[in-house]
């Protein structure tokens, strides 16, 4: 997950270490996309990540309805998966999928695929699903009817 495990850390858990919480200036420089084309449409990025690596559903709602919409171009949206990954890692399977299981069909389709291909990258796409649904049982199943 490259730099992004390194960010969402320093944005969400590694201020509890520091007396100063980052701003948005402090991401600008390794995904401004991100940043920029989802304040275009009301979510203000950080603060949104940082409540939802706390388990806010909200917050976590807002950032699966990103994924996949027409909102995000697609360096934005590999930014953005790296960062639901990072999450699913952080609050863990059962809890993450707790909240994605709310959403509809089509971004719990975009959220797991997303998923499955930045955490998953296996030489076949059906050994990549099998692999995450083992690793990540209850995220996977939100694609079930």
């Amino acid at each position: 997950m490259r730099w992004i495990s390194i960010l969402v850390s320093a944005l969400v858990l590694g201020c509890q270490s520091h007396n100063s919480a980052p701003s948005n200036d402090d991401v600008n420089s390794n995904c401004p996309k991100v940043l920029e084309q989802s304040r275009a449409v009301g979510i203000d990025y950080v603060p949104t990540l940082r409540r939802a690596a706390k388990g806010d559903d909200a917050a976590l709602s807002q950032l699966f309805q990103l994924t996949g919409s027409d909102h995000l171009d697609a360096d934005a949206q590999q930014c953005h998966i790296e960062a639901l990954a990072e999450l699913l890692n952080r609050l863990g399977d059962l809890e993450f999928a707790t909240a994605l299981a709310s959403e509809s069909a089509d971004t719990r389709r975009a959220v797991v695929n997303g998923l499955v291909i930045e955490l998953e990258n296996l030489p076949s796409a059906d050994q990549s699903r099998q692999a995450f649904a083992e690793r990540y049982p209850h995220t996977a199943a939100t694609l079930s009817p």
